[in-house]
């Protein structure tokens, strides 16, 4: 049964090595731009990808947003931050209630399961260590209650309108660095991918 590479040999698509060999160049990493094209789509070097340009420059233009921020934008946009963390956590709690509910429910009838034979008591261990793993995942009533009563600590307390600012300053200029750094190494994997295309294509000519 022919493969996707081996498809084109047998249906007489693909009539030389050069060819069967440039199809081949996509099982490998220097076309993984490529990932989602067809077989057939003709190659084209790598270039950076959009996500780490679009990224610097939105972060760029937050730095200038909070560079010119006023104290009382700063302060209301720290109490509206927690305020929607806080509402966050309050219809969690609602919510993780009713999940824990409904998996110690399960959990009673699981334990007051009487198995038929010897054969059937590790299938009750297993529904039993299903439930409790599961309860055990859940971030119960409690969490999210502690979350609420710190939040509401926080938003009494009240922000330094200044030193929130430095803060969100240090904050967007360390992932300007980061980001800057991701794409260095971005221009670096498409470089050395264009190369070993290059010389792949200098081989077959």
């Amino acid at each position: 049964m022919p493969t996707g590479y081996t498809a084109g040999i047998i249906d007489g698509k693909i009539t030389t090595f050069e060819e069967f060999a440039t199809i081949c160049t996509r099982a490998f990493g220097a076309t993984i731009h490529m990932r989602d094209e067809s077989l057939e789509t003709p190659y084209e070097p790598r270039t950076p990808s959009e996500f780490y340009v679009n990224s610097l420059q939105s972060l760029r233009e937050n730095l200038e947003r909070v560079k010119s921020m006023s104290d009382d934008v700063i302060v209301l946009e720290f109490e509206e931050k927690i305020q929607n963390e806080i509402n966050y956590h309050s219809r969690e709690i609602a919510s993780s209630t009713i999940k824990i509910d409904r998996l110690n429910a399960i959990l009673e009838g699981v334990r007051s399961w009487i198995p038929p034979s010897e054969d059937h008591e590790s299938f009750k261990a297993f529904m039993n260590e299903q439930i409790e793993i599961t309860i055990k995942s859940e971030l119960g009533p409690s969490y999210h209650m502690k979350k609420v009563e710190t939040l509401r600590k926080d938003i009494q307390k009240g922000v330094d309108p200044a030193e929130k600012k430095n803060e969100m300053i240090l904050d967007l200029e360390q992932r300007i660095a980061d980001k800057c750094r991701d794409l260095e190494l971005e221009i670096e994997r498409c470089k050395k991918s264009n190369e070993w295309m290059d010389a792949f294509f200098r081989s077959i000519r």
